[in-house]
C-alpha cells in the first residue's frame, strides 16, 4: 500500500525544537519538543506517512554570537547527519529570512501596519534615550530607524517579528482567536507558529519556477 505524503517543519532551538506537521493541507500536529525527542517524533509519522522535512537553518549574520545560537548550529548539524544516515529521508534547509519575506510580500496589509507602528515606537524610544544622554552630557547614538534625510524607515521583511508571523498563519490556516487562557484548535505555542510558518513557506511561498 503506498504511503501518503506528509511534510514535516522544524524550526530548531538551542535545546527545544518547534516541529509542525501537515498532511493534505490538513495541520496533523504542531508542537515544541525537546531535541532529544525530534527525530522520535519523525519516526513515528514514517511508519504511516512518506515524510519530506525542512529545516530552519542559521546563514551568517553580523551581531554577537550568543552560546545559544552555536548550541543550534550544532543541532542542526546533528539532525540532518540523522536524517540523511539514520532516518533515510528527504530534507531541505530553508533560512528564516526566505520565510519573512515571504509573508512580507503576501500578506502586505497585515504586516505593513504593524511594521510602521513598531518602527514608530521604536524612533519614539530612541528619541527620548538620545535626550537622556545629552541631558547626561554624552553623545547621542544613532537612531537607526530613521533615514539620513530624517524621514522614519519604510516598512520592510526585516521587520517581520513573532508577532506579525502569528497574525499571518491565524489567518491562513483559519485558526480563530480562543477564549481567555484557552489555547487554540491546534495548541500551537512559542516555536510551534514558526515551524508553521516555514511549512507554509514550503507549500505556499517557494518559486514555481
Amino acid at each position: 500500500m503506498r504511503k501518503s505524503f506528509c511534510l514535516i517543519s522544524i524550526d530548531v532551538g538551542s535545546d527545544k525544537s518547534g516541529v509542525c506537521v501537515i498532511s493534505d493541507n490538513n495541520i496533523l500536529e504542531c508542537v515544541n519538543l525537546s531535541n532529544d525527542l525530534v527525530c522520535d517524533k519523525i519516526k513515528e509519522y514514517y511508519v504511516k506517512y512518506t515524510p519530506m522535512v525542512i529545516v530552519e537553518d542559521i546563514r551568517p549574520y553580523s551581531g554577537q554570537l550568543k552560546p545559544e545560537t552555536i548550541s543550534t548550529c550544532k543541532y542542526i548539524g546533528e539532525l540532518c547527519y540523522r536524517l540523511k544516515r539514520e532516518l533515510k529521508v528527504d530534507f531541505k534547509l530553508y533560512p528564516r529570512s526566505k520565510v519573512r519575506k515571504w509573508v512580507f510580500d503576501a500578506y502586505p496589509d497585515l504586516c505593513i501596519e504593524q511594521i510602521n507602528k513598531r518602527i514608530q515606537y521604536l524612533d519614539n524610544y530612541g528619541r527620548g534615550k538620545n535626550a537622556a544622554l545629552v541631558l547626561e552630557g554624552k553623545k547621542p547614538k544613532y537612531r537607526r530607524y530613521v533615514t539620513k534625510e530624517g524621514n522614519l524607515r519604510k516598512a520592510s521583511f526585516n521587520y517581520v517579528d513573532d508577532r506579525i508571523i502569528i497574525s499571518v498563519m491565524k489567518r491562513l490556516w483559519k485558526i480563530p482567536e480562543p477564549k481567555p487562557f484557552k489555547p487554540n484548535i491546534y495548541g500551537i505555542k512559542k516555536d510551534g507558529w514558526q515551524a508553521l510558518a516555514l511549512a507554509s513557506y514550503y507549500l505556499y511561498g517557494l518559486p514555481t519556477t
